[in-house]
């Protein structure tokens, strides 16, 4: 039995690594779709791949973030190998994990129908202890899975053959076939969700998640509200958010930020994501730089603006 992984991502320069060192131990190949990424996640990919992980790089630029049909165009190319058994779409903030020490191959034979789907539940993770920066091995060192879920999310496990004709439901919660959205078993492995990691880190995602979303074409009403939310946390915040705050947004993700929220709500006898060894070797790759994040996100809006007026640089 084998596996692959898809991803569509952007500038996720302090996860990625792990994100590639902890789910090629449960997957045969990852296919990498980077949205024209600017910090240092393009050139990680590259040592990483250099170093013999299964990886294949797909560059995409452009300023629209069209998660869900890039996502179905690369599931179904790569279903078409008839290569793989099973395709996972993940995002970079997500992490196979397996109870019970079952291999995830096995599980997914044992559970997933061919002619439908699987779906794993969303384990949400949040930074319970200790800076980001301040480990090795942050994932493991760092986070515990919080005690509850505000709402249950799931991500789909798409067998070989539906994968071929199949499109893929926005945030890859679902998958539709001949018209027909299926809702398949939800099965044993879990996806260890880590959304929130920094201050940095999520002051960039939102304030940039949330316009870059405003201009997104054909976006629902609801459709990754929480980014909105908590880009006006953050502005109420005057930009400087604190890390109680921060730590709120972890313990409220896809939840309902107006709430209070128990800090120490976490479960402590949960696993913790990936083991002490999963460590960031990129450390000089890793860092967010918040005011260049900006500037780039800045420079490709103006790039539009000017390509949409006809403005052309003049020779030198």
């Amino acid at each position: 039995t084998k596996v692959a992984a898809i991803t569509m991502i952007k500038d996720e320069c302090d996860i990625i690594e792990l994100f590639v060192r902890i789910n090629s131990r449960s997957v045969d190949h990852i296919y990498v779709i980077d949205h024209d990424s600017k910090d240092g996640t393009q050139e990680i990919l590259l040592r990483l791949k250099a170093q013999g992980f299964p990886l294949t790089i797909y560059k995409h630029e452009s300023s629209d973030f069209q998660q869900a049909i890039m996502l179905t165009t690369l599931c179904r190319q790569v279903a078409a190998t008839n290569d793989y058994d099973y395709i996972v779409p993940l995002d970079a903030d997500e992490f196979i994990y397996t109870p019970n020490g079952q291999d995830f191959r096995q599980a997914l034979d044992e559970q997933v129908p061919k002619d439908g789907c699987g779906l794993m539940a969303w384990v949400t993770y949040v930074p319970a202890g200790g800076d980001y920066y301040g480990s090795k091995a942050p994932l493991y060192d760092v986070f515990r899975k919080r005690a509850k879920e505000p709402e249950q999310f799931y991500k789909v496990v798409i067998p070989n053959e539906p994968g071929k004709t199949c499109i893929i439901a926005e945030g890859s919660h679902f998958i539709s076939v001949n018209n027909q959205w299926l809702q398949g078993p939800v099965i044993t492995p879990v996806l260890q969700h880590v959304p929130v990691r920094s201050v940095d880190q999520i002051t960039a995602k939102s304030l940039i998640g949330a316009r870059r979303l405003s201009i997104k074409v054909g976006r629902g009403k609801t459709q990754t509200a929480h980014w909105d939310h908590m880009a006006e946390k953050i502005r109420a915040a005057n930009y400087r958010l604190p890390h109680s705050e921060m730590l709120s947004m972890a313990f409220l993700y896809a939840g309902d930020l107006s709430q209070d929220c128990d800090h120490t709500a976490i479960d402590e006898t949960a696993p913790r994501v990936g083991n002490p060894d999963d460590q960031i070797l990129f450390a000089d790759l890793s860092r967010i730089n918040i005011l260049m994040k900006f500037d780039q996100f800045a420079a490709s809006l103006c790039g539009e603006i000017r390509a949409t007026r006809g403005i052309k640089d003049e020779a030198a």
